[in-house]
């Protein structure tokens, strides 16, 4: 049996049949290792594309701000943490004109991932930026410049607070689509917002925390902070690898 196998085998090759097969199986594994090494490459892309729109690589929408301890813990495990809050709220200049606004208070590092763009002016070009906005000054869209006749170095009360406009946003990496983000932008310090007073009884502040740091280390403070969120309403995970068992992951 083993005679006849070889004689059937070699007789196969010279034919050409043996050849054949084999160029079929090399042409095969070519294109499925071609497809596999092309979808890796995507995927990569497409999280580090989502890392720099979202402004960091894990964003945690919360119905309050978020605990110190989960910001210690992250800083702790090597990640950087800050916290967003966006409402709605009227802003208006020193002659008394009011603009609807989406007011937006960030801390110190935001954003952790991609870049703000800003101008000193509407008619000057944009250029990118890493860091917030000082304390005592805003960044504002130029839109709310136009509507309420103002320019950079004017004065702008956001509740009771008197804040300097200090550049005009031009591309904010983090920014939806949602009602409230239709309105002309408005952003400030965390440290400013208290001195507000907007966060009264009421108020429509969405909270976020923003995370950012090394896939596997971002992996496992998600593993850690998700059994403590499970027992609380509104909470929703957007990242890569978000999951998705959330209302907003």
């Amino acid at each position: 049996m083993l005679q006849f196998a070889l004689k059937q085998t070699w007789r196969d090759f010279r034919a050409g049949d043996l050849r054949l097969l084999g160029l079929a199986v090399v042409v095969a594994v070519a294109a499925i290792s071609s497809v596999g090494f092309l979808s890796d490459r995507v995927s990569r892309a497409l999280e580090r594309d989502a890392g720099q729109m979202l402004g960091a690589d894990l964003v945690v929408e919360l119905p309050a701000s978020a605990e110190q301890p989960w910001i210690d813990k992250a800083q702790a495990d090597g990640l950087q943490a800050i916290r967003t809050w966006r409402f709605p709220s009227m802003v208006g200049s020193a002659a008394g004109d009011l603009q609807l606004a989406s007011v937006k208070a960030v801390e110190e590092g935001y954003p952790l991932r991609g870049e703000l763009r800003t101008s000193t002016g509407i008619t000057e070009p944009d250029e990118p930026t890493v860091a917030a906005p000082d304390v005592g000054s805003a960044w504002v869209d130029g839109q709310l410049l136009a509507l309420l006749g103002l320019s950079v170095g004017d004065t702008l009360n956001v509740g009771d607070r008197t804040l300097t406009v200090d550049r005009v946003i031009t591309y904010e990496p983090d920014r939806g689509v949602r009602f409230v983000n239709v309105a002309p932008r408005v952003m400030i310090r965390a440290e400013d917002l208290q001195e507000t007073g907007l966060l009264g009884p009421g108020s429509r502040v969405s909270h976020a925390m923003l995370v950012a740091g090394d896939t596997p280390a971002v992996d496992r403070y998600r593993d850690w902070l998700a059994p403590q969120l499970s027992s609380a309403p509104g909470i929703g995970y957007r990242g890569s690898g978000a999951p998705g068992n959330h209302p907003h992951a």
